[in-house]
């Protein structure tokens, strides 16, 4: 794999397939995939480590995961609950195989 830029396609592209087939798919095309949504659902940080490492072990570094992608709220009363969301969505990517 080259250390450059890699072309990749978003799983919420997708979200009827599973994540076993967004794999696939990315390996076939020969695209890195960007994880939006995990067969349907969105991620969610809080997810258990076991989750995390079962996801990871289907990629298998096969077809690269290049991103995790999450949701926070920018605006509203609790101003560090932006901070929290993002601090917890940097365990999840690792837990899911993706290097911060």
């Amino acid at each position: 794999m080259s250390a450059g830029p890699q072309i990749a396609f978003s799983t919420l592209a997708f979200p009827d397939t599973s994540l076993a087939t967004a794999l696939s798919l990315g390996r076939a095309w020969g695209y890195g995939v960007e994880l939006r949504l995990i067969d349907g659902e969105l991620i969610d940080p809080s997810m258990p480590t076991a989750a995390g490492a079962e996801v990871s072990g289907r990629h298998g570094g096969r077809a690269p995961i290049v991103a995790v992608d999450s949701s926070i709220r920018l605006t509203g009363e609790d101003p560090g609950a932006a901070a929290r969301a993002l601090e917890a969505s940097v365990p999840a990517a690792a837990r899911l195989g993706v290097a911060p």
